[in-house]
């Protein structure tokens, strides 16, 4: 479906290929400009958009905004029917709270300062106004799994984006990352733990992702 991946020795030419497409649409526009990242777990979304806001932020400011502090609390999920299925599929779709994010999303075009939540990987839990976006803020890297997800009601996002980047990897490479982070993150003991524990969600959200994403701007 996708291109196949760039080469990472290519990566710090791409980054500031990126900052570059943001800051030339801030100047365009002369207003706000949220760019919406998306790609599947493991994928990098993490890495490019704190690499490529440190660039813009040399000339602009520019705010790098994650949308994992919109999961559901563990308390909540306890009082869902299928909680158990819940707390293993943690990380899908229907595990975030994905009104308030479409909600947020929307909110980000005003020019006022507001706060998001954030997410503390050590509780496991979001940490409300964890995240401040000063009104100030000239471009925004909007990040997360479901940006583009084309399903209710994430599918709405896109509508209150400027543009927006799929960051395309190899299946087996995410998977290894995503894997050693969870041994890292001590949410399991063992590798191979942690790629049982991808395969039986991870790797079906990447899935998902891929079969039902709106098409983006531009794919990394």
């Amino acid at each position: 479906m996708y291109p196949t991946p760039i080469n990472f020795s290519t990566m710090t030419l791409t980054f500031q290929d990126l900052s570059d497409r943001a800051i030339r649409l801030f100047e365009e526009k002369k207003e706000r400009v949220i760019i919406g990242v998306a790609g599947i777990p493991g994928s990098g979304k993490s890495t490019v958009t704190e690499a490529v806001g440190k660039i813009i932020n040399k000339s602009h400011k520019c705010v790098v905004v994650g949308l994992d502090g919109f999961h559901y609390t563990r308390e909540y999920l306890r009082s869902l029917e299928n909680s158990e299925e819940a707390f293993i599929r943690r990380g899908a779709h229907f595990t975030f709270d994905a009104k308030s994010c479409v909600e947020f999303v929307k909110s980000l075009r005003a020019r006022t300062t507001i706060s998001a939540p954030s997410f503390d990987h050590k509780l496991k839990d979001p940490v409300n106004n964890g995240t401040i976006i000063p009104g100030e803020a000239e471009i925004l890297l909007v990040e997360g799994l479901y940006v583009l997800l084309n399903i209710d009601p994430w599918n709405q996002i896109s509508q209150y984006l400027d543009d927006s980047w799929f960051i395309n990897v190899d299946l087996d490479v995410a998977r290894d990352r995503v894997a050693k982070r969870h041994v890292e993150a001590g949410i399991e003991p063992t590798i191979e733990k942690a790629y049982q524990r991808v395969d039986s969600n991870d790797i079906i959200n990447a899935h998902l992702i891929m079969d039902n994403s709106i098409p983006a701007n531009l794919i990394i």
